[in-house]
């Protein structure tokens, strides 16, 4: 069976009667164990399982009777659908997204439309790459549909993050000119928005690594100890900031040789929920150097300070104190750096 996608309605507010109160609660229970079925369902039939899902959240956002309420459980279903395209679990879920999408894309409410086509993009991404075939077609596609995104969604959150999100891809090809333009874009639509502070304040932390080469840009932070870590405190000898995570721990063995080998004085960032998920990585490879667990990862202050976008990510300080290079792409482009 395939799920139906329809339109929610005049977005009216309307009093809500027990009855529907508790069907919402007895939905959201049937969803929820859906959901702890699917690892249990063999493949072939996970599909029919994420149509009982939609299906359910589309029954609460029939019957939700605030625009809130639906707005809400419009962003979970196309968070869920997008999720399980990626899972490469729900073959109708761009077809079905795209149908969302069309009936709110003509309502006033831009930022759930832009929302929505956000999820969208990844989700037609998602779906190509899952085929197996030629994984360049897709990513240019994707990279177009985000950039027409930004362009008619320009002032919305979704807009604003898709802008981020551009300025870190033009980064990571090492296109900086395009990555500036991106990163400044987010900080204009974003900068006079309270609810985007948080956009603006990772625009600026971008920014701030890019053109911040020659630079003393202070940092200073305190470790698990509460120990005050300031790099100024270390000049004289170069200074690495790592960030990294437990998906990203191939550099560690690489830098701790080549601390040792050079007097490279390292402050190691990490960006796990928890400090456990840090510290089974470091039972594994101990290091000598301070190191900080960030559980808000990529939304930490000191991730958000940098720009940090995508880990791992390196940032050399000279022994002048002055920053060297940013967004390293490996320890032997760290050590051509340090000389």
């Amino acid at each position: 069976m395939t799920t139906t996608f329809i339109p929610m309605g005049d977005g009216g507010i309307r009093e809500t009667t027990s009855g529907e109160r508790d069907e919402i609660i007895k939905l959201i229970g049937e969803i929820d164990e859906l959901q702890k079925s699917i690892a249990k369902t063999e493949e072939a039939k996970r599909p029919a399982v994420y149509d009982l899902i939609t299906r359910k959240i589309l029954n609460i956002i029939k019957i939700s009777t605030t625009p809130e309420d639906r707005d809400l459980w419009m962003r979970q279903l196309a968070d869920v659908v997008m999720a399980a395209v990626q899972m490469n679990e729900y073959p109708d879920g761009p077809k079905n997204l795209e149908i969302l999408y069309t009936n709110t894309a003509g309502g006033d409410n831009r930022e759930l439309a832009a929302y929505i086509k956000s999820r969208l993009i990844m989700t037609r991404y998602y779906a190509e790459i899952n085929t197996g075939g030629d994984q360049l077609k897709p990513q240019v596609a994707w990279l177009e549909n985000l950039e027409q995104l930004v362009t008619e969604y320009d002032k919305t959150e979704a807009g604003a993050d898709g802008m981020l999100l551009l300025g870190s891809y033009r980064e990571m090809a090492d296109q900086l000119p395009e990555a500036r333009k991106w990163y400044r874009a987010a900080l204009v639509a974003s900068g006079q928005n309270p609810k985007l502070k948080s956009i603006a304040d990772k625009a600026t932390g971008a920014l701030r690594r890019l053109d911040g080469i020659g630079k003393a840009i202070p940092f200073q932070t305190k470790d698990a100890a509460g120990n005050t870590i300031n790099v100024a405190a270390f000049k004289g000898s170069p200074v690495l900031v790592y960030f990294w995570d437990s998906r990203s721990t191939q550099d560690i063995p690489e830098i701790k040789a080549l601390a040792a080998k050079t007097g490279l004085k390292v402050v190691g960032v990490n960006l796990d929920p928890s400090a456990a998920a840090m510290n089974a990585v470091l039972a594994k490879t101990p290091v000598d150097w301070p190191m900080i667990n960030e559980p808000a990862g990529l939304d930490s202050p000191v991730a958000v300070y940098w720009g940090v976008q995508t880990t791992p990510l390196m940032i050399l300080y000279d022994k002048e104190g002055n920053l060297a290079a940013q967004n390293i792409p490996g320890v032997p482009e760290l050590e051509k750096a340090i000389k």
